[in-house]
């Protein structure tokens, strides 16, 4: 079946938050969000949606739906979109602009799906259930540790990322904190978000050893030279890299370079690049896993599609992509919940999940 793109919609919302929350380089209250609708000729609608953080991704509503009216929407017109080579040629050969491409490569998987008559994470190679874990972030000590021990109680999460890099002490404090308050058998990730420097790797990572961490996420700046060698050596526990793993082609320097294991941002690399990671790391036996993209519902079912599909590894990690939870309204019929500490994706496709008349409510 030819899924030929005809035509496309844009539409920005702005979905609010719990709480506020507070990120390594800034504190927010909700996230604008761009919606994608991609129309073929058979009357399909194939949906994509990108998380808008200018911190995170340099870009804004308008800047982005500039970019995929003016970049890529006038080439793509009239292509095959079930011609997966030669899409995802297309949205490689186009260097820049990710996430506008992750939004599109999003839309055309779920288009793919349909025309299977198959869920997306189906299309995707994925399960029904996904187990997911939940990121603890930044605040006061005490604030933290009761935050990680109602979510373990109330979703059954039994894997938690936790956000250091508050200085050696508070972090210590953090972690043996939420240790103490959920058990031994709940596993930990430490992310300090590249807070420290190279003499400080052994320190942080022999403290979070002590409590059961089981990977610390950047703690320094990586980069897949020297520097990246002298800090695994000097961790007793894996490192795994994510701020500066942002594309298919810097995951393949990091592999080289005898990385442990990767964090995969859908929301940056979208599915094709994202597979294709996945593939080559399982490939050298490197640990890999879904990473944290902050994405609503409808944005998590395409990373969580794939998280379904990564093999079980000895020092992997369930998909982080929960952050859903945090939002008070969402536009979606049926919002994603967490029972277990496993997320059931849905069955319908993602066109007919939209409640579009709260796509109107929510526009900013």
């Amino acid at each position: 079946m030819t899924l030929t793109l005809t035509g496309y919609k844009l539409y920005p919302v702005h979905l609010p938050y719990r709480r506020p929350v507070r990120w390594a380089g800034h504190g927010e209250s909700g996230v604008d969000v761009m919606i994608l609708a991609l129309e073929t000729a058979g009357g399909l609608i194939g949906v994509g949606e990108a998380p808008v953080r200018l911190n995170w991704t340099a870009a804004t509503l308008r800047s982005l739906a500039v970019v995929v009216e003016e970049i890529f929407m006038p080439r793509m017109m009239g292509k095959d979109l079930a011609d997966e080579a030669e899409i995802t040629r297309f949205l490689r050969y186009v260097r820049e602009h990710f996430l506008a491409k992750q939004m599109i490569d999003s839309a055309v998987w779920d288009l793919r799906a349909q025309a299977a008559k198959v869920p997306l994470y189906q299309g995707l190679d994925g399960k029904p259930e996904v187990p997911v874990a939940w990121t603890v972030t930044r605040a006061e000590p005490a604030a933290m540790i009761r935050e990680a021990e109602t979510m373990v109680e109330r979703y059954g999460f039994t894997s938690l990322k936790i956000k250091t890099g508050q200085g050696l002490d508070v972090d210590r404090e953090v972690v043996s904190g939420i240790r103490q308050a959920v058990g031994p058998d709940v596993t930990f990730s430490a992310d300090s978000n590249r807070h420290y420097k190279l003499e400080e790797v052994a320190p942080l990572t022999e403290m979070l050893a002590e409590y059961g961490v089981r990977v610390a996420e950047d703690p320094m700046e990586l980069h897949p030279d020297e520097s990246f060698a002298a800090a695994r050596a000097a961790s007793p526990i894996p490192l795994l890299v994510d701020n500066t793993c942002r594309s298919l082609d810097e995951a393949e320097l990091f592999l080289r370079a005898g990385a442990d294991a990767l964090s995969v941002k859908v929301y940056k690399t979208g599915i094709a690049d994202s597979r294709e990671i996945i593939k080559q790391s399982v490939a050298r036996d490197v640990a890999v896993h879904i990473g944290l993209g902050a994405t609503s519902s409808l944005g998590a079912v395409a990373a969580l599609g794939v998280a379904g599909s990564v093999p079980a590894h000895r020092h992997g990690l369930p998909s982080e992509e929960s952050f859903f939870l945090q939002f008070s309204r969402e536009y979606v019929t049926d919002p994603l919940t967490v029972e277990n500490g496993m997320v059931r994706l849905p069955e319908i496709a993602l066109n007919d999940w939209i409640d579009w008349s709260r796509v109107k409510e929510l526009a900013p």
